[in-house]
């Protein structure tokens, strides 16, 4: 066991050392360290697996896991925690008993001061590489969350309030997350789901940021 004082530098140092609390990731060799999740983190987690959870799965299509759960790429030392998972029916071999061995079908991660240059930069290129289908990035602060889609028509696109849920090509519903679903006070409210061949209701527009803003992935600012 890894000595309480000494900081861990390799993988094999966070599997000696009792848990204290963050999370460990090891990514291109290099180990990191998230603290462990405030509240509003919590909140916008538990609203996100909520929406997921009724559209994939209750519906079937496969299982979702949140954080604290690793996700090891098979042929590399990269493994890492992000924050909510999806693994489709005909991925379901790659769920171990410990950990995910492979890559998931959808990948999301909240950002947080800590870890959004992460998120945005070198989990973003890693998530690319190794066959994740999507990644969402919720921003908190901005109210959004970013879908990058890297297989089945790639794509870069920029939701707020209303988000669609696909697997593959296919559009299985519409999240009506709600005015300020990422906000870091107020009162949790249920999302509702709208079937996909329902007609969307068009909300107030929000300052600064387009409802649903689609741009490609190679004119992007990561």
């Amino acid at each position: 066991m890894l000595p309480c004082t000494q900081t861990p530098t390799t993988w094999e140092d966070v599997l000696r050392m009792p848990d204290d609390g963050n999370r460990y990731e090891f990514i291109g060799g290099r180990l990191y360290m998230t603290p462990a999740p405030v509240t509003r983190h919590q909140r916008v987690l538990a609203r996100l697996w909520s929406a997921l959870f009724r559209i994939l799965v209750d519906s079937g299509r496969g299982e979702a896991f949140c954080a604290p759960l690793l996700v090891q790429f098979p042929g590399t030392g990269d493994r890492v925690q992000p924050d909510l998972l999806f693994i489709s029916g005909e991925r379901r071999a790659i769920i171990g008993e410990k950990q995910v061995t492979g890559a998931p079908d959808l990948v999301v991660e909240i950002l947080s001061p800590s870890t959004a240059h992460r998120d945005r930069g070198i989990k973003l290129d890693l998530y690319a590489r190794h066959g994740v289908r999507q990644y969402w990035i919720a921003d908190p602060d901005e109210d959004v969350v970013d879908v990058r889609r890297f297989a089945d028509e790639p794509g870069d696109e920029r939701f707020s309030g209303e988000l669609p849920v696909r697997l593959g090509r296919e559009r299985l519903g519409l999240t009506d997350l709600g005015r300020g679903l990422l906000a870091s006070s107020g009162p949790l409210e249920e999302p509702s789901i709208v079937p996909v061949d329902a007609p969307a209701a068009v909300p107030e527009a929000r300052s600064g940021v387009k409802r649903n803003e689609a741009r490609t992935a190679g004119g992007r600012q990561e």
